[in-house]
């Protein structure tokens, strides 16, 4: 049987919000990401008086951009699995239990002794949800793609 941490358990009940917090990232990667395209051109330095030519590898720009968006993409995918298991738990509730959820996660407090039950609840249905689903026991990114920067794409600028 699988056994779930408190730390992983909040990562469920919070997944509402991870799952927005990747499009939103997507969404301004996308538009950042293209905007960021642009032909080679003349900068001037008139403090040191010299000139550069500014550009990119568009080869490698647009490979950085098709592999990032992957990943932000599996971010989402992952958010989104967790999304729909913590609604699928949630589904087992009473309607007094599912009342008593909500104040909960909109931050109203409630009684521990009403909300324990109900969470241990939520958390018992994610265990066997988890059990029965492998690729809910998965992570958001693979070990390569923890090292994911934005701003590791490659840029040119030489002197004239």
């Amino acid at each position: 049987m699988y056994v779930m941490g408190l730390f992983e358990f909040k990562e469920y009940l919070q997944s509402s919000h991870y799952l927005s917090v990747a499009v939103e990232e997507y969404e301004r990667f996308t538009f950042r990401g293209y905007a960021d395209i642009h032909p080679t051109r003349i900068k001037i330095d008139y403090d040191q008086g010299k000139m550069y030519k500014e550009g990119m590898n568009v080869e490698n720009y647009v490979i950085w951009l098709v592999e990032s968006k992957d990943i932000l993409i599996k971010d989402q995918q992952f958010w989104q699995r967790r999304l729909n298991a913590l609604n699928r738990a949630l589904q087992i509730l009473t309607p007094l239990e599912r009342d008593i959820y909500n104040l909960f996660s909109i931050g109203k407090t409630q009684s521990r002794l009403q909300t324990e039950p109900v969470l241990l609840k939520i958390r018992d249905q994610l265990e066997l949800l988890i059990d029965s689903s492998p690729v809910l026991k998965e992570r958001s990114l693979d070990d390569e793609d923890a090292d994911f920067d934005e701003d590791s794409e490659e840029m040119e600028a030489e002197l004239i």
